[in-house]
């Protein structure tokens, strides 16, 4: 693995924390993201309004 960070921040800067390194685990995160995302727009009407009116 240290390998693996060495070659991304050599070619991109500073490897973020939570490196995914291989397809897979890309595609993992990115449609657990995906999935997290439908549901906080689901929700965005109901959030938005819990806010308290600006005075």
């Amino acid at each position: 693995m240290d390998e693996v960070r060495r070659a991304a921040a050599g070619a991109c800067g500073e490897p973020p924390s939570r490196l995914l390194p291989g397809k897979a685990a890309y595609d993992i995160a990115t449609a657990r993201l995906e999935m997290l995302r439908a549901g906080l727009d689901t929700w965005r009407d109901v959030t938005v309004s819990a806010d308290s009116p600006a005075a």
